[in-house]
């Protein structure tokens, strides 16, 4: 069996993908993890299922806060751009220094199935993006971090979900 795998670990990673990806990386993830999980999401959920701690967020400051005070080890956090109309930039600011600051001793997961300008600037400060866009055929991945810049392309086979974060 052939299955497009992506490990993430410890840091801030930013995660791009599809929505039936997304929810699939998720569901394997959940099971998989004996560290607890926290899982953050906005507005619009891509999923909670499997989650230990689902926690829902309305603005930038409800956001720091519950990251100021998580103590799971892997968190994920869904990108909601309705929680950065009208922030000002020291706020925005406090929010990345934390995120790359909680990836020093966690796994954080900052995702998204639609890219925008906030998350693009957001994904350029992580410290691993990974892009993945479906094609008719199958999957192009990127994945950008410190270390390397790898593209590959996998084919789709028989409704199986390519990704495991």
């Amino acid at each position: 069996m052939r299955i497009l795998s992506v490990r993430l670990g410890r840091g801030f990673n930013v995660l791009c993908a599809p929505s039936n990806i997304l929810e699939k990386s998720i569901k394997d993830y959940t099971k998989s993890c004996n560290s607890p999980i926290l899982y953050i999401r906005g507005r619009v959920s891509i999923s909670d299922r499997g989650c230990l701690h689902v926690n829902e967020v309305y603005t930038l400051n409800q956001l720091i806060e519950l990251l100021s005070d998580a103590y799971e080890d892997v968190i994920f956090i869904e990108h909601d751009p309705s929680i950065f109309y009208d922030v000002n930039f020291a706020a925005f600011e406090d929010f990345v220094i934390l995120l790359k600051s909680l990836g020093k001793e966690k796994t954080i997961v900052y995702l998204s199935s639609e890219r925008d300008r906030i998350f693009d600037f957001i994904a350029g400060l992580g410290d691993r993006y990974v892009y993945i866009e479906e094609d008719v055929n199958g999957y192009y991945l990127a994945d950008v971090s410190e270390d390397a810049v790898n593209q590959r392309f996998y084919p789709k086979e028989e409704e199986r979900l390519p990704l495991l974060i």
